[in-house]
């Protein structure tokens, strides 16, 4: 995967992530995003944990 798309997936993520809702697990979230992108659950990790470690979600 090209980094171009690596960022519009982390980018989406991201909105997706945020717009959770309260309850509901991250993990839940990653399983969509896996799903609709066909890519794995590691990959998934990775995007999220990107994303933690830059501050962007929690």
């Amino acid at each position: 995967m090209s980094k171009k798309g690596d960022k519009h997936h982390i980018e989406e993520l991201k909105e997706m992530i945020q717009e959770k809702k309260p309850d509901e697990p991250v993990e839940k979230v990653l399983v969509k995003f896996c799903e609709r992108h066909g890519v794995s659950m590691d990959t998934c990790r990775v995007y999220y944990k990107r994303l933690v470690k830059e501050g962007k979600v929690e």
